[in-house]
Formats: structure tokens, sequence, C-alpha cells
């Protein structure tokens, strides 16, 4: 599929789209859960469903909340305790450090909810070395490992290298995604225990982080904030069909969602431009989401604390 999505519902759905590939989706199950003014989606991919949603295996959970989620200080709660309790749901029983590790660039406001997040988190190795008494508290440490254009290293060998001194138990990484719709623009968050390669929702292809390269479980959340501009056209284009003379609707739709994407990727100006779009004021709200993530993470990884204590602590 060329129409560049990170969330493995919108693969799905587009998947599902095509009638000719539904039977293809036996290998992707799919349960929907809503609770309260969220709705929480676990889609499991095997083997055959990897093929078919070009996923890796394994479980991703979305977390949708609805537009209001920036004018709601309630439903931002709300969000926060729905991403630790499935952040617990993934994690299991696993004990001991976890090293965070914020990707993307803070100096581009789309791409800095990873570093942004970390900056927030609970961060509680150093504290667990100097106090083994502390008990009450899990062991985190957190890492900003910056981009290759910055840094001129591939972002998987510093984590590697940190896995290496540190051993921690777990990776956990957080980013910045590319969503299909607009609409799922900053109110969507997504986990999964697959691991995750930078860039991958705005065709920057860099080395993968997951288990087999870092040797270590690697879990990822991410929220999408940007899309690809020529899915928004194609949407207008859509919009338009229905409302256009019949031989233009015949014309479009003879071409699936892959080649109008083609097409007009091609007028915006192709690979080279590879326009994307993202909201106006993604600069608060980019920071808003860094709080509600990093408020969800501690939630997860630090059981024996309540909110309002992991707010003290990090306020």
């Amino acid at each position: 599929m060329s129409v560049r999505t990170d969330l493995a519902l919108e693969a799905r759905e587009m998947v599902q789209s095509q009638a000719q590939a539904l039977d293809a989706l036996s290998g992707v199950l799919a349960e929907t859960e809503h609770k309260a003014s969220l709705t929480v989606t676990r889609v499991k991919v095997d083997e055959q469903g990897s093929r078919t949603l070009g996923k890796p295996q394994g479980e991703y959970i979305t977390v949708e909340a609805p537009n209001t989620l920036f004018s709601d200080l309630d439903l931002q709660e709300s969000v926060t305790r729905c991403v630790a309790e499935e952040l617990r749901h993934l994690l299991g029983e696993r004990s001991g450090t976890a090293l965070v590790v914020g990707l993307g660039n803070r100096d581009i406001t789309a791409d800095a909810l990873g570093p942004l997040t970390v900056e927030r988190l609970l961060v509680t190795r150093h504290l667990k070395e100097a106090m083994p008494q502390l008990d009450s508290m899990a062991s985190v440490c957190a890492l900003s490992p910056g981009v290759l254009g910055l840094t001129g290293i591939e972002t998987a060998e510093i984590v590697r290298g940190v896995v290496e001194r540190v051993s921690p138990s777990f990776v956990l990484m957080i980013d910045a995604l590319a969503a299909r719709r607009m609409e799922r623009v900053n109110t969507t968050v997504q986990l999964s225990d697959t691991g995750i390669r930078p860039g991958a929702g705005v065709g920057n292809h860099r080395l993968p982080l997951d288990e087999e390269t870092l040797g270590v479980p690697v879990f990822s959340i991410g929220v999408p904030t940007v899309v690809d501009a020529a899915t928004i056209a194609s949407d207008a284009l859509e919009s338009l069909c229905r409302h256009a003379p019949d031989s233009f609707a015949e014309f479009f739709g003879k071409m699936d969602e892959a080649d109008r994407h083609a097409v007009l990727s091609e007028v915006l100006g192709g690979e080279e431009q590879n326009p994307f779009v993202t909201p106006k004021d993604m600069d608060s709200r980019v920071r808003r989401l860094s709080v509600i993530l990093s408020e969800g993470l501690s939630l997860a990884l630090q059981p024996r604390l309540d909110l309002s204590e992991i707010r003290s602590l990090t306020t």
C-alpha cells in the first residue's frame, strides 16, 4: 500500500475496504471496546496478517479520543489512565529496569513528541542506585538520541549501545506517527509490542528498533501528528466525485486508493517534495500530548504510585 500510515487500525481498514482482499484478513483479529467517550481497538496480527497489512507480527492497541480532547481536562486524564491500563496489559508481569527512548527531532514541532515526553517522565534509576531501600518505585531511565541528520549516528546504534551498558529488562519507544485520516491526528494513541521503525510513516526508512536488533523486548507508543498531503487531496476528490458528473465519477471510481494516491503524490511534487500536513496549533498540542503520554507511562511503570503523586514528583 502506497498510502502512508503507521496505524495498524488504518492499514486494516484500507485492506478491508477492498472486497477482493477480505479473505486475507483471516490473519488479523480485531476487537473494539468503548470506555466512556474513548474507543479502544485491539488488533492482533499473525504471520499471514503481517504480509497483508505490511505490519510486523504482534499486538496493536489504539486509543481514540474525540476531537474535544484539547479543551477537556477530564478527557485528557481519561486518556492518560487508559494509556496506562493498556500499557500494563502489553507489558504483563515484566519487572526490572525500563529504558524509555524518545525518538524524533525536538527542533521540528510535529516530530518533537518523543523528546518532550521524555523530559516530563518520572525517571528513577539513579535514585534506586543511590537508595536501594526505595522499593516503592520501579527503576526507569530515559534517553533522547536525536536523529541521524543531527548526530550522524543511526538511532538504533545509539540505543543498542545504551542497552548493552544499562541492561534494561525492556525498551519502550515513543515516536510521532503518520495517519491516514486527519480526524485521527493528535487524538489517537497507538501502543504495540512489535518495536518501531523510525520515520517509516513519512518515508524515511531507518534501522528497525525491535527485539531482534536490541536483544530485549521492545514496545512502542505513538501519536499521529501528520497526514500525507496526497491522502487529503484524494479524500477531497472522492468527496467531489459524489457531486460530479457521472463520467468523472465513473473514471475516478475505477481507481483504487493506492492509484489515486500515486497520481496525486506526483502532482504534489512526488517523493522529492513529499509534503505532509499538520494542524496550525501543533506546538501547543504536542506539548499537551507529551504531558498526557508522560503521565500515562509513569502511571504504568510505577504501579505503586497514583496519578497525583506522579504529578507532584514531575511538576
